[in-house]
């Protein structure tokens, strides 16, 4: 949802129902059982994503590589092995995504 989000600017998510996330109020508001997630989002994932003007297309791709971890502390060692296979099947058409454009 939030690729399809509207750009006003580095501090502030909108989403297309109206709803949005401001970065500073995030610091006041705590919910039981969630993270403050919400500004490394911004810096670390929604104003790269616009300033590389990434398509929806490499977006799923690296949503897809992303949910994929290998790392997962649950994992058995052949899941883990399973897990990083399927990971690399997306980080490999996402670069491939990226080479097509060059």
């Amino acid at each position: 949802r939030a690729f399809y989000s509207l750009n006003h600017g580095p501090d502030k998510i909108v989403f297309l129902n109206g709803a949005y996330i401001l970065r500073q109020p995030q610091a006041e508001v705590r919910l039981p059982g969630c993270r403050p997630i919400y500004g490394r989002q911004m810096d670390e994932m929604m104003i790269p994503f616009r300033e590389m003007r990434i398509n929806i297309s490499e977006f799923a791709a690296f949503k897809a590589a992303s949910f994929f971890n290998p790392d997962a502390m649950d994992l058995t060692p052949c899941n883990k092995q399973l897990v990083a296979e399927e990971r690399l099947k997306y980080l490999t058409s996402l670069f491939n995504m990226i080479v097509a454009q060059q």
